[in-house]
C-alpha cells in the first residue's frame, strides 16, 4: 500500500553533512532541528543530499529529484556551505523554487532567511501543506503515497497515552476505504470536501485508500469511536503456564494468582523468552452487545482466546480486541498468551546496559461496553 508509488510531501530539507564538515563543531544546524519543527506541525519532507540537487531540475516552481516533487527546500543554518550548494539554491531561487534559510545566512547563500520558529508557518503560507490537520495531537504522523490513480494516507497515534481525536484535511475526495489492518477490520466512507474525522487510540493507525484500488472492495460501514459507556475493571485469579522459546508448545506451570507482574523481572525469571499463557474465568449475568476487552499493557505481542476460540492478534497497542460474539451467559474461559522477544536470553554486548522492556501481561485488564 505504501511503496511503489510518489511520496507526497511539503518540502526537502538539505541534509547536514557538508555543514558539519565545513565548520567548527557545534556551528552547524542539524537537519533534525527543522524536522521537528515541520514534523510537529503535521508537515512532511524528505532529506535530500548535494550531490542529488547537483543532478536535479526544477519543473512548474518544483524540485524534481529522482522523480519525488518538493515545493521548497529547507537549508539548516552554517557559516559556511559548499560552492556548489551555492550554485545550486542560486539555480532554484531563479526558477521559483523557495530556498528556506533556517535561522541565518550561510556565506554566499541566496534564499529566504526564516526562523526556524517560524518555518511551519512559512510553509503553509507557500500553499505547501498537503494535509492539514486540526486537534490537538501532536504525536499523530501521516503519510502520503499517489500511485496509478489511487491515494493512500496512512495515520499513526505515537502518542503512547492519549487518544488522537483530529478532523484532517486531505488534497482529495469522495468515498473511500478506512483500513484498520491490524485490526483485521475495513469501513466505507464518504467526504465530499476532503474532510476527515479521525479518532486514533493510543499507538493506533489507520489507512485510508481512495481511488480505483477500492472499487469491488466489500466493506461495511464505518462507526467513529465513542467513550465506552461502561468499563470494568476485572481482577481474576490467573493461572499462568509458561512454554520456552525452545519449545512453544510445551507449556508447564509458573504460578497462580490475582496479581499482574513483570515476568522477567529480576524477582521472576529475568531469561525468559517464550510464551506466557494466562487463562481466567469471566461470569456475566447477561452477554453484552458490544464488548470489548482491553488488557491494557503487555510485552509484546497478546492472541485473545474466548471459549476455545481465537478472537484475534494484535502486536502493539492497542491491545484490545471485540469479543461479544465469542460470550456467553454464566462463566467464560478467556485465555491471553503473550509473546516476548529474545532480548532476556540473548544477551548481546548492546542490551547489557539498555533498559529491557517487561514482559507479560501487565494491564490493567477491562471489559469495556460501547
Amino acid at each position: 500500500l505504501l511503496y511503489g508509488g510518489k511520496h507526497i510531501t511539503s518540502c526537502a530539507i538539505l541534509y547536514h553533512a557538508e555543514g558539519e564538515w565545513m565548520n567548527r563543531r557545534g556551528e552547524a544546524m542539524l537537519m533534525q532541528v527543522p524536522a521537528k519543527a515541520l514534523y510537529d506541525r503535521h508537515l512532511n519532507y524528505d532529506f535530500i543530499c548535494l550531490d542529488a540537487l547537483k543532478t536535479a531540475s526544477v519543473e512548474k516552481g518544483s524540485l524534481l529529484v529522482n522523480g519525488e516533487t518538493y515545493g521548497a527546500l529547507v537549508v539548516p543554518y552554517a557559516p559556511v556551505l559548499p560552492e556548489g550548494f551555492a550554485a545550486a539554491a542560486k539555480k532554484l531561487t531563479e526558477a521559483g523554487v523557495p530556498v528556506l534559510l533556517c535561522d541565518g545566512r550561510p556565506q554566499g547563500i541566496v534564499g529566504e532567511v526564516v526562523a526556524v520558529a517560524d518555518l511551519p508557518a512559512r510553509i503553509r503560507e507557500l500553499g505547501l501543506a498537503d494535509i492539514t490537520v486540526e486537534g490537538n495531537c501532536p504525536l499523530m504522523r501521516h503519510y502520503h503515497v499517489r500511485r496509478d490513480g489511487t491515494d493512500v494516507f496512512m495515520f499513526f497515534n505515537e502518542d503512547s497515552a492519549h487518544t488522537a481525536h483530529a478532523t484532517v484535511t486531505l488534497p482529495v475526495s469522495g468515498n473511500f476505504a478506512r483500513l484498520r489492518l491490524i485490526e483485521d477490520a475495513i469501513y466505507g466512507d464518504t467526504t465530499p470536501d476532503g474532510r476527515v474525522a479521525m479518532d486514533l487510540l493510543p499507538g493506533q493507525s489507520e489507512i485510508l485508500v481512495f481511488g480505483k484500488d477500492t472499487e469491488g472492495v466489500a466493506i461495511s460501514a464505518f462507526r467513529t469511536l465513542t467513550a465506552p459507556c461502561k468499563e470494568t475493571v476485572l481482577a481474576p485469579t490467573y493461572e499462568i503456564q509458561l512454554a520456552d522459546s525452545e519449545d512453544l508448545t510445551a507449556f508447564y506451570p509458573y504460578k497462580t494468582t490475582d496479581q499482574l507482574f513483570n515476568l522477567t523481572a529480576p524477582t521472576e525469571n529475568p531469561s525468559f523468552s517464550g510464551l506466557a499463557r494466562y487463562t481466567f474465568t469471566l461470569n456475566l449475568d447477561e452477554v453484552p452487545a458490544n464488548a470489548v476487552l482491553d488488557l491494557g499493557r503487555v510485552g509484546q505481542t497478546a492472541k485473545f482466546m474466548v471459549n476455545g476460540t481465537e478472537a484475534g492478534i494484535r502486536i502493539t497497542a492497542p491491545y484490545s480486541c471485540p469479543i461479544s460474539y465469542l460470550l456467553k451467559k454464566g462463566e467464560n474461559t478467556i485465555t491471553i498468551e503473550v509473546a516476548n522477544t529474545l532480548v532476556g536470553k540473548v544477551r548481546d554486548p548492546f542490551s547489557h546496559c539498555m533498559p529491557i522492556t517487561p514482559s507479560g501481561l501487565l494491564g490493567p485488564v477491562k471489559l469495556l461496553e460501547y
